[in-house]
């Protein structure tokens, strides 16, 4: 049960005398008679000193650290500190972020600036013409000349794209697909539903490496592989471009049947001999 017997006792700060419950006054750390007289306690409580206002250099009563005598002193002093002068207009403003990365007064200023860019002069590649471009590099004056140095024109042309393999590539390709119909690495049941796209037709013994096209795309030479094991053995033949047939080997032979990757190297051996003897 509460204790609800009520005792008088006199204000700290004013004196007064004043009525209250036991159990209340228990709770109150300054025995004040109202909270104006508790605020007051309270900053006598404290340990204020005088101090010297960075803004006006004038003298006021502050807790220790104060540094303004007041907001509009505090505000006047930040606004000298990140007082910066807009790129685009020249006029200074104030920046609540500072002085990093802020170059313009108002979006206005950002807009006008981005779209409104310095022109320059440059020189076209294909007619030789100056004309002036607002972008940071240019090489043709329209389209007409960009178009005109494509395909066979173009300095980096090379006859046909990387995806022609020659005669009767598609055919052996088609065939392999419906021959395998899944990735061929041991293993692996991926299907072309679950790689999300065909199945890769890859050459056991790469296409590069072959000395004929023939060869390559015979379907002793082609297996189907998934994304991923697709990627790896790809990577396995950069060892067979520098000369390392071994390493290329060891790879390989995790990636491919052992009996699918020895029918290859056979057939591959065999054509290579047998273009020797025709030479000798």
């Amino acid at each position: 049960m509460e204790n609800k017997e009520r005792i008088h006792y006199s204000c700290s700060e004013c004196g007064d005398v004043v009525s209250i419950i036991r159990s209340k006054l228990k709770k109150r750390v300054f025995k004040t008679c109202s909270r104006k007289c508790s605020s007051s306690a309270k900053r006598k409580s404290m340990q204020y000193e005088y101090m010297d206002c960075m803004g006006c250099a004038a003298r006021f009563l502050s807790r220790p650290g104060g540094t303004y005598c007041s907001k509009v002193c505090r505000r006047s002093s930040l606004d000298k500190k990140y007082r910066i002068q807009c790129a685009k207009c020249g006029d200074y403003f104030v920046s609540n972020r500072g002085t990093k990365k802020v170059l313009y007064c108002s979006n206005k200023c950002a807009l006008s600036s981005r779209f409104r860019r310095q022109s320059s002069n440059w020189i076209c590649a294909m007619c030789g013409i100056t004309f002036i471009c607002t972008k940071n590099y240019a090489k043709y004056c329209s389209n007409k000349c960009r178009l005109s140095v494509s395909g066979a024109l173009h300095p980096a042309w090379t006859v046909g794209t990387r995806h022609v393999r020659g005669k009767g590539w598609l055919r052996a390709r088609d065939y392999v697909w419906l021959r395998d119909l899944v990735c061929q690495t041991p293993g692996c049941l991926v299907d072309k539903k679950i790689n999300g796209r065909n199945l890769c037709v890859d050459h056991i013994i790469p296409y590069r490496v072959s000395n004929e096209t023939m060869y390559a795309h015979d379907i002793r030479n082609l297996i189907c592989l998934c994304s991923k094991h697709h990627g790896s053995k790809v990577a396995a033949e950069r060892r067979l471009y520098i000369g390392d047939f071994l390493g290329f080997i060891s790879i390989a032979k995790n990636l491919i049947p052992k009996k699918r990757f020895n029918e290859a190297i056979f057939y591959w051996t065999s054509t290579l001999q047998g273009d020797g003897n025709e030479d000798s």
